[in-house]
């Protein structure tokens, strides 16, 4: 089957990805089909279904949110998995199944020595041809997994906990501050209540309604901003109900960045997303931009860096996100990240990146934000960028000809 391939917001990419599907017949014309775990290979199909491994998936809401209609007219739906750590659906509905609650009626909890109990290791035997105890059964699965974490999640049902914060929440609430931003946020219907949808023929005017509500209402930002020297981020998604488009914007004073302003929408509406961008950028003769170029942001982020040539830096977010988590837990360690006090959902979207150590780096993820849901780190992101505009400052290529 060839079908659309997603971003990591669950949108068409304008490419397409070739998956495979084993199809089993029966003589009573039943049958069984086996899916890639892409989300959209089932997506056509009804009956019962089982999600193998679901921990592991890389996007489990969005497999979740298929897989769940499939079952739409009465049938019967399974999930099973080895854990990967608490902070994934499967952990969550473990924790509900086993409470009684949600829509599971069945739990099961089969540790490898319960398997052994069972008879496994007798089948192990008699198919392989070997004569294996249940004692070195064990220890082979345990000197195999190498690390404790990994042979709890793999062979006991015990999720490895949750990966670190980055920071300690102590090194947090050392860079909270009691000082008030520019702040703004707007929904997909907010938007086309107060400026309308886009059209060919409205788009001038249009334009200049969306820069006359951000001057209006960054505007002691933008009066600041004739001497200030501001580092922004730019972390762009188009969806009216998934992630944030975020623009953050700090200013530099010494080697402290404090946080100034902060835009935040969700929508479809690229010509209002840009138009907000160019706004900031037009008002802000010298900030610097660093903005997410992949996936979705390639298109606007490119157009960006032409019109404000050596202030707006294009980060291939998927190669430095290494590097960007690796500069902002030094800068919250330090307390040279600053952000009010007032604005609690941006101090617990730092607290929500996680890092985890493996071979000689930094593995970076981001946790749950209760205070915004809708934020899955975009806010910690989007501040991230800006200090990677701000590492960047100098290192603009150039040539003197004389």
């Amino acid at each position: 089957m060839k079908v659309d391939r997603l971003d990591k917001e669950g949108k068409p990419t304008g490419f397409t990805d070739e998956i495979k599907m084993g199809y089993i017949k029966f003589d009573n014309g039943s049958c069984i089909r086996a899916f890639s775990s892409h989300r959209q290979a089932m997506a056509v199909y009804g009956g019962d279904v089982g999600l193998d491994e679901f921990a592991k998936h890389p996007n489990a809401r969005l497999l979740w949110e298929t897989a769940q209609g499939r079952i739409t007219w009465a049938y019967d739906m399974a999930v099973w998995s080895a854990h990967d750590g608490e902070d994934t659906l499967f952990y969550q509905f473990a924790q509900e199944a086993r409470a009684g609650k949600g829509p599971w009626n069945l739990y099961y909890r089969i540790t490898m020595v319960d398997a052994l109990e069972m008879g496994l290791l007798k089948m192990i035997n008699r198919v392989r041809g070997t004569f294996l105890s249940a004692g070195q059964f064990l220890a082979d699965c345990k000197s195999r997994a190498g690390l404790p974490g990994v042979y709890e999640q793999s062979y006991l049902c015990e999720p490895a906990p949750s990966a670190a914060g980055i920071v300690e929440w102590s090194a947090i609430e050392r860079c909270r501050c009691d000082y008030k931003i520019q702040r703004v946020h707007l929904e997909a219907d907010d938007i086309l209540k107060q400026f309308g949808g886009f059209t060919p023929a409205g788009q001038y005017e249009r334009a200049q309604r969306i820069r006359e509500f951000i001057h209006r209402h960054f505007l002691p930002l933008f009066q600041n901003g004739k001497t200030a020297q501001h580092r922004a981020g730019f972390d762009v998604a188009a969806s009216g109900e998934g992630n944030l488009t975020v623009i953050y914007i700090d200013e530099q004073k010494g080697a402290q960045l404090w946080l100034r302003g902060l835009f935040t929408c969700r929508t479809e509406d690229w010509d209002f997303i840009k138009t907000v961008l160019f706004a900031f950028m037009q008002e802000l003769p010298y900030m610097r931009m660093a903005g997410d170029e992949t996936g979705l942001g390639t298109q606007i982020c490119w157009e960006a860096a032409k019109a404000f040539t050596g202030r707006f830096i294009c980060v291939n977010f998927a190669s430095r996100k290494h590097d960007i988590g690796f500069s902002l837990m030094n800068q919250l360690s330090v307390a040279e990240k600053r952000f009010p006090r007032s604005e609690n959902d941006i101090a617990t979207d730092y607290f929500a990146l996680r890092k985890a150590f493996h071979g000689s780096r930094w593995i970076f993820s981001e946790g749950p934000n209760n205070l915004n849901p809708s934020s899955h780190c975009d806010i910690a992101w989007a501040g991230g960028l800006a200090t990677e505009a701000n590492n960047c400052q100098g290192q603009d290529i150039g040539a003197l000809v004389g």
